[in-house]
């Protein structure tokens, strides 16, 4: 990554959201911020967009990328791999990058990324959590391992850059806080070079009008 890109990572518990904020800060155009795909060995939903901001592919394939450096952090989470791709988030070097993740994944893209790199927890409370992968028809058993691992994300919430939380019925308020915490980051315009020609010298009139 060139030292003029920047990577936006949002990370957060199951159910917290954290996706429709991506979506809701991609929307906007003064951002001009790009999703990289992140890889995955879980097969696909049936909920999962047709077009898919995830690579799909096998544990052998998985490992294989990864001993080529080309993913550049791997977590576990329910028995699958995920993990960032280093030829999405370097694919276009004038575009800034938003990817999603967990807390582990940003933590180790901060390492790798450093003062490019912004982490953003997205969080609800576990009682909101609940209802959402409820919504998901989630059976109980899931439901409840992803509300332990929620629990234990949201305890080191504090480790990321900044962390907010998103409310029930509050989702445009958190993206726009999340789109105020990334302007402070950078100037959404600071990688377009713009180059300094020289201004050019007017005769003035004896009317005071520009030739």
């Amino acid at each position: 990554m060139n030292t003029q890109q920047k990577l936006i990572v949002i990370c957060g518990t199951s159910g917290s959201g954290k996706g429709s904020v991506v979506r809701g800060l991609l929307s906007d155009k003064k951002l001009n911020l790009r999703w990289a795909k992140t890889a995955t060995t879980r097969p696909p939903r049936p909920d999962d967009p047709k077009t898919s901001r995830r690579v799909f592919l096998s544990r052998d394939e998985f490992e294989k990328l990864l001993t080529e450096g080309e993913i550049i952090e791997r977590n576990e989470y329910n028995g699958h791999y995920y993990g960032a791709l280093k030829s999405e988030i370097e694919k276009y070097p004038r575009r800034n990058a938003i990817i999603e993740t967990d807390i582990n994944g940003a933590l180790t893209l901060k390492k790798v990324y450093k003062e490019n790199c912004l982490t953003i927890f997205v969080y609800s409370t576990l009682l909101e959590t609940e209802g959402r992968l409820r919504k998901r028809g989630m059976p109980d058993k899931v439901i409840s391992t992803r509300l332990k691992i929620a629990e234990k994300e949201v305890g080191e919430r504090n480790l990321c850059d900044k962390v907010i939380a998103n409310k029930e019925g509050k989702l445009d308020k958190t993206i726009a806080e999340a789109a105020k915490q990334i302007g402070g980051f950078w100037r959404p315009n600071e990688i377009v070079k713009c180059r300094n020609y020289p201004r050019r010298a007017h005769n003035r009139r004896r009317d005071g009008t520009i030739e």
